[in-house]
């Protein structure tokens, strides 16, 4: 169903927080730990009034604007408790076989059904399948190049000697390009690409 294992227990953990606030009525923020604030957008920033979805973080994937975009991450992603109880029962029963694909994503040629996006891929669904959440976007931090426990992992993170080489080199890339962010290519979600 998914294209890593990792991607699979990140989503379960994803679902478990959602049907704790929806239990609960709360909102919930998340933050994962390879979330960069960024200063001083972050001191700055105000999130009042009326909202469902907050992203702080994300990277666009082509020209549309934040609300009509395969936004990638979900490293610094907050619920209102109405949302938290639309994730819980969204993301049950996007594992369910017969579960209906993002009309977008599956009109897609590279869409395979059998493979489910990641979760900020359901996001992405959740927000096109329940329009009238209102979602802000805000970007207030970058997701930090890290190793993945998501992906497996790369060959280069499992050698010792060249572990250490390759988390110096990525430390130095996040102090030179940490408050713009890392670049992305153009993925879409339900791609081969997810």
């Amino acid at each position: 169903m998914f294209r890593r294992v990792g991607s699979h227990g990140n989503f379960l953990a994803r679902i478990a927080l959602f049907r704790e606030a929806a239990e609960r009525n709360a909102s919930i923020l998340i933050l994962e730990d390879d979330c960069n604030f960024l200063v001083p957008e972050i001191c700055d920033a105000s999130l009042s009034g009326n909202w469902d979805i907050f992203y702080g973080g994300f990277e666009m994937v082509g020209d549309a604007e934040p609300k009509d975009n395969d936004l990638i991450g979900s490293h610094f992603m907050a619920f209102s408790a109405k949302a938290a109880k639309i994730g819980a029962d969204y993301l049950t029963r996007y594992l369910e076989p017969d579960f209906e694909p993002d009309a977008i994503a599956a009109a897609d040629p590279e869409y395979d059904p059998t493979i489910r996006p990641p979760i900020d891929g359901a996001m992405v669904w959740m927000r096109r399948a329940y329009p009238d959440l209102l979602t802000v976007f805000e970007r207030v931090s970058v997701q930090r190049a890290s190793r993945s426990d998501v992906s497996g992992g790369k060959a280069i993170d499992r050698i010792p000697v060249v572990r250490t080489f390759v988390s110096l080199a990525r430390r130095v890339r996040n102090r030179l390009f940490g408050r713009r962010g890392m670049s992305r290519r153009n993925l879409k979600f339900g791609s081969p690409n997810d």
